[in-house]
């Protein structure tokens, strides 16, 4: 009983560190900006998002942390360009998915626009990361339904509540499910989500292929893709070069003066 009161002392005692040091991340996150250009989100984000990363995947972060995790997250990655940040940003939306309903669908949302993301390294990182998170499932495979409420919205101390459709029911920003609502992703469905990810060259500059895979994960998933596509895969405008203004030495030569 001695040893099982000290063991429990123990755990409560790392659970509070735990929420102590997650508290303290979303802090920091909430305390300096955002922008690319900013000098203090370049030293920071992305150290911050690796260490949230690493709690969540050894399974200490604050269930009741995650929803405003999420949201943090997405703000530090939302038009960002920081190759370094949006790859440190996988491994907390993976983390993430830990949590079932309205959390993992807004997760699986952002995780599938890093999916569509303009830089192949990032495209690359999130597959490979997403397709060993997928690997871990068992036969029941990935809990899609939004209708779960999760230890981490049921913990939260503001509630995780989505926007409502006309009808009343619920829906993500950006989420919003397919004809065929998918309540888990398992079986076959599972297996080519799997194979989609393992052996699509995410790295391609090919939209065709890209799109084809991407719309094909969407549909396994039950998210519909983005009514106006996915603006990061729309080819990068080239810029003409600038004409120059003729020098001044040559102003003088050709007007002999």
């Amino acid at each position: 009983e001695l040893a099982t009161e000290a063991g429990d002392k123990e755990d409560g005692g790392k659970s509070e560190l735990a929420t102590e040091v997650g508290s303290e991340i979303l802090r920091i996150f909430e305390r300096i900006g955002v922008r690319d250009q900013d000098p203090e989100a370049k030293r920071l984000l992305t150290p911050l998002l690796n260490i949230a990363g690493l709690l969540l995947a050894n399974g200490v972060f604050p269930p009741m942390l995650a929803p405003p995790l999420l949201n943090c997250t997405n703000k530090a990655v939302c038009k960002s360009g920081d190759i370094a940040r949006l790859k440190a940003s996988v491994a907390v939306f993976i983390g993430l998915l830990k949590w079932p309903g309205h959390l993992r669908r807004k997760t699986l949302s952002t995780l599938l626009q890093l999916l569509g993301c303009s830089f192949p390294v990032v495209r690359q990182a999130t597959a490979q990361a997403f397709y060993i998170r997928l690997l871990e499932e068992d036969e029941g495979g990935l809990e899609l339904s939004q209708e779960v409420v999760s230890a981490a919205e049921s913990a939260a101390d503001r509630p995780f509540d989505p926007p409502r459709r006309a009808d009343n029911s619920t829906a993500e920003p950006g989420c919003e499910e397919t004809k065929e609502a998918k309540s888990a992703l398992a079986g076959e469905a599972l297996a080519e989500t799997l194979d989609l990810l393992s052996a699509t060259p995410w790295s391609t500059d090919s939209q065709e292929v890209l799109i084809e895979a991407l719309g094909r994960v969407h549909v396994h998933l039950g998210i519909a893709m983005p009514a106006d596509g996915y603006s990061t895969l729309a080819p990068k405008k080239t810029v003409e070069p600038r004409q120059r203004k003729p020098e001044y030495a040559a102003l003088v030569r050709e007007n002999h003066y």
